[in-house]
């Protein structure tokens, strides 16, 4: 017992020793290892700070990024903003360059017609201007004639005069009718009553119609004398012009010369719309040459010079000193009945 005792003892005296041996080995193993994961950590420890100082400026690297994304974003905007208001603008402005091309082609057309027109015109006024430039000097030659009787004589000297005075006024229309075409026409209001136009009117269209041995009175209809603020001078002119167009048109009869009150509004107070009218017992126009009287110089295309010609320059007067007016003009006539011209103006009443 003792021997297997001893035996037993020395066994496990042998087995510590191995243990103890094997614990120094594990020891120093563990303690190796622990070197090694403490020189790993102070690696680790010194990539780390690398790291986060990469994460910082990475982060740094990112604000400043979304910054300039956000500036980028902003001006994106703005860009596509811009750009569209350029597609309008460039749209307006391909309009407005067809429409000034539109308007340009149509001002070309204009001026060739009113180039032709103006040729047209020249050669009929001149053929106007040449009819008593020739009576007067026709008779101008007669006079000479030393065997000329007294009663000829007067009578030639009428007839000069005559033509003299037509020649003025054919003079004076046509500057009339570069005023208005200039537009430098303006209204030159006054207070007058209708008497003081109508009379000197009929009075001195009358006395014509003494020379022209016309079987023709001028009469004048008016519902009462009022007194009105328009422009006397303008008034006076159209109303000489379209009596002047109704002798011219009527051999016999009468030519009546009035107006008619119209009232306006209750907004309006004291102004009235003035209807005159001018009424002969004529020959009359042709419906169709009626919409084609008042026609302007710079309205008439080639084929209405014709009709021009034949009513001459006073109703295109007429025409325009009424639009200076604000007022309208309108005819009815029939043929072998008679014309009536009517004006239809706004005045004041005083």
């Amino acid at each position: 017992k003792e021997k297997e005792e001893a035996q037993s003892l020395h066994f496990l005296k042998e087995k510590e020793s191995i243990i103890i041996k094997q614990n120094l080995i594990l020891e120093e193993r563990v303690q190796e290892r622990n070197k090694e994961l403490l020189k790993t950590n102070e690696i680790l420890d010194s990539q780390k700070e690398k790291i986060e100082e990469q994460i910082s400026k990475i982060e740094k690297s990112n604000k400043e990024l979304k910054k300039f994304n956000k500036k980028l974003s902003s001006k994106n905007s703005k860009i596509l903003i811009k750009n569209e208001e350029l597609q309008l603008f460039k749209k307006s402005l391909e309009e407005t360059i067809k429409e000034k091309t539109y308007d340009l082609k149509k001002a070309k057309k204009r001026a060739i017609i009113a180039e032709k027109l103006k040729s047209s015109f020249l050669n009929n006024m001149t053929n106007e201007i040449k009819d008593p430039i020739n009576n007067i000097t026709g008779f101008s030659n007669l006079l000479l004639d030393k065997n000329l009787t007294e009663i000829k004589r007067n009578e030639y000297l009428n007839i000069i005069i005559h033509n003299v005075d037509k020649l003025l006024e054919q003079i004076d229309d046509i500057v009339t009718i570069s005023r208005i075409q200039t537009g430098i026409v303006k209204l030159r209001e006054e207070s007058f009553d209708m008497n003081s136009i109508f009379d000197p009117l009929i009075e001195e269209f009358n006395e014509k119609l003494k020379f022209w041995d016309k079987k023709l009175k001028i009469i004048k209809r008016i519902p009462e004398n009022i007194k009105i603020k328009a422009d006397y001078n303008k008034l006076w002119t159209i109303l000489h012009k379209l009596i002047g167009n109704s002798i011219k048109y009527t051999k016999s009869g009468t030519i009546e010369l009035g107006f008619n009150k119209i009232d306006l509004n209750k907004s309006f107070q004291n102004f009235i719309n003035l209807e005159i009218f001018i009424k002969d017992t004529g020959s009359g126009f042709e419906t169709e040459k009626l919409n084609k009287l008042f026609i302007r110089l710079n309205e008439i295309h080639e084929d209405k010079t014709k009709i021009y010609h034949e009513i001459g320059t006073g109703l295109a007067i007429v025409k325009g000193y009424v639009d200076i007016l604000k007022g309208n003009i309108s005819v009815e006539s029939k043929i072998n009945e008679g014309t009536i011209f009517l004006i239809e103006i706004p005045v004041l009443v005083l």
